[in-house]
């Protein structure tokens, strides 16, 4: 992992990681452990739904391209277009 790191507000340092860094997480996650891409696409869009939510902002814009992370940003619009999602 790279030693550059992001801080959460509570200054919590994240790592951040390379493009190929995150495809080789991605694929441990689909390959070892057994997750589907699908389930993991959805929970990144509901939980980044859900940080958007505690933020309470008039308006939001989700960027969603084909970069490997655009059914994430999908998957959290539609959440954040339903009300019944946390």
């Amino acid at each position: 992992m790279s030693e550059s790191a992001f801080k959460t507000t509570a200054g919590v340092p994240v790592p951040a990681v390379t493009a190929d860094e995150m495809r080789e997480i991605d694929r441990v996650g689909v390959n070892d452990i057994g997750l589907k891409l699908l389930q993991m696409m959805e929970n990144a869009g509901r939980n980044l739904a859900g940080r958007i939510r505690k933020r309470n902002p008039d308006h939001v814009a989700v960027l969603a391209g084909n970069g490997g992370n655009g059914g994430g940003g999908l998957a959290c619009v539609r959440h954040l277009l339903t009300s019944s999602s946390a």
